[in-house]
This record gives structure tokens, C-alpha cells and sequence, in this order.
């Protein structure tokens, strides 16, 4: 049996954050990124609904390479992921 994406989301994530009144107050909120290419850090200014970009990193990892023929992550990008 599978659950929707909606029905695994619980606690702080039940709502968008800029609906929460306790995130209202929030300075900074930060995003990370992991996808198979690339990694990407922001950070925005406050919980609006619009939020303004204080800070945007991307750094092209290439986690994914040769993962079909490994079955494991690269390490080199992972080295560069965290670098």
C-alpha cells in the first residue's frame, strides 16, 4: 500500500512554512538541494511568501556519474558535493 507525498508529511512540514505563525519571526531559512548533477544551497530572508535570496550556492557535483554501471554514488562527486 502507498501513502500520498500529503499523508507523510507531518509536524513542521503539515504546512507551508510561511503559513506557520512560529516561522513568522524566522531571521534565515535555508534550502539544500541534492539532486543527481548538482547540489544547491539557499538562503532566503524570513518565511514570506516571497522570500528575498540573502544567499545562492550551486556547485555541479555530478554525484550520479557512472551510477547505472556502480550502483553507488560517486565519490569524487561527493568530495566535490561537500567541498
Amino acid at each position: 500500500m502507498t501513502r500520498s507525498v500529503d499523508a507523510l508529511l507531518v509536524g513542521r512540514l503539515e504546512r507551508p512554512i510561511f503559513e506557520d505563525p512560529k516561522a513568522q519571526n524566522l531571521s534565515r531559512v535555508g534550502v539544500i538541494d541534492i539532486g543527481s548533477n548538482s547540489v544547491r544551497l539557499v538562503v532566503f530572508d524570513g518565511a514570506a511568501r516571497s522570500p528575498a535570496y540573502f544567499y545562492n550556492e550551486k556547485v555541479m557535483a555530478g554525484l550520479g556519474q557512472g551510477l547505472v554501471d556502480t550502483g553507488y554514488l560517486s565519490p569524487n562527486g561527493r568530495i566535490r558535493a561537500l567541498d
